[in-house]
């Protein structure tokens, strides 16, 4: 019930002042990195890749979907950073090795980290309008949101990677 999308219109209906603060929003992604980092270290090369029966992505595309999509929206859209984002290949890229996929994420955070650190609190309370959701917010509002689908999608790695080593 309480997806991405309902985080999102919580987040919409409270003014939290850390969305305004870069130095807070950059401690949230750090964290975020960290764990993220760590799921892909400790997945075997032969799983990242693996898709299971009724699951629709493996770890690598989830991986490579995070990245695009912060490397989009945060780098390219919030910082001016030149990306182009091949969505459909974040979910159909052959396998590539993990440390091509740690690579990503390093670049990935690099870019995050460069961004955040140069917005204002004036710029994250900009409006700004996202084709994808039906109600406009503020910059920092929907920088929340791409933390919280970071997280999720890093919890849906972490339950994988679990999965595919049969522990639960």
């Amino acid at each position: 019930m309480f997806g991405s999308f309902a985080f999102t219109i919580f987040v919409m209906t409270i003014n939290i002042d850390f969305m305004n603060d870069n130095k807070t929003l950059l401690q949230l992604f750090n964290f975020q990195f960290v764990n993220f980092e760590k799921e892909i270290m400790q997945t075997p090369e032969e799983h990242l890749w693996r898709i299971m029966p009724g699951i629709r992505n493996s770890i690598g595309h989830l991986c490579l979907h995070i990245c695009g999509n912060l490397r989009h929206f945060i780098g390219k859209e919030s910082g001016g950073i030149d990306y182009v984002r091949d969505r459909e290949r974040e979910f159909n890229s052959p396998a590539i090795e993990k440390n091509l996929l740690l690579d990503e994420i390093k670049t990935t955070g690099q870019t995050v980290e460069k961004v955040l650190s140069k917005l204002s609190p004036e710029i994250l309370e900009e409006q700004i309008i996202i084709s994808f959701l039906p109600f406009s917010l503020t910059k920092g509002q929907f920088i929340i949101h791409l933390l919280s689908h970071m997280a999720y999608h890093i919890g849906q790695i972490n339950y994988l990677r679990r999965i595919l080593a049969g522990t639960q």
